[in-house]
């Protein structure tokens, strides 16, 4: 117990070693640098192998662990942009037919006031004067037979002169 206290009382103090001790403290830690240098020439090559093949795998496992992150985050811009495209599009169409249907609201409405038919009214005009040609082609069927032979009669008691007097006209 004596020396207890007095290894306790020293290191306590801390300025009772003597110089004999630290002379041999020194000498222990030199020969410990020469034998660490003495195990690195005898283990180095392989401790250098050892290094290198290790410093190999976790170079090539935080590759493929930064090519896995690179990936997912392009995936992850590329699907936000998509989403932010195709809602710019739907948003682009929908102006563009608001524009499309305010612009052809204002042009018919011009065309109303400036008294242009519109298409549906054109085409009922058109279906009326088919019926009219029809209604006519039927009528004038039924009377041909009898203005064709006036008609016959009629250039027959013409004299010569006034035929050829009205052809000077219309020429």
């Amino acid at each position: 117990m004596a020396k207890a206290k007095k290894k306790g009382s020293r290191a306590g103090a801390g300025h009772s070693i003597t110089q004999g001790e630290m002379l041999e403290t020194v000498h222990h830690i030199w020969l410990a640098g020469v034998g660490a240098l003495a195990n690195a020439k005898k283990d180095g090559p392989q401790v250098f192998e050892k290094l290198l093949a290790e410093g190999a795998r976790i170079h090539e496992s935080s590759r493929k662990a930064a090519d896995e992150a690179v990936r997912s985050a392009l995936e992850q811009v590329q699907t936000t942009v998509s989403e932010r495209m195709k809602g710019a599009q739907s948003q682009a169409t929908e102006a563009f037919d608001s524009l499309e249907k305010i612009f052809q609201t204002r042009v018919h409405r011009v065309l109303h006031q400036l008294g242009v038919p519109s298409s549906d009214e054109i085409a009922a005009l058109s279906k009326r004067v088919d019926a009219l040609n029809e209604s006519v082609g039927r009528m004038s069927g039924a009377r041909r037979s009898p203005a064709k032979s006036r008609k016959k009669t009629a250039t027959q008691s013409r004299s010569p002169r006034k035929t050829a007097s009205r052809r000077k006209r219309a020429a």
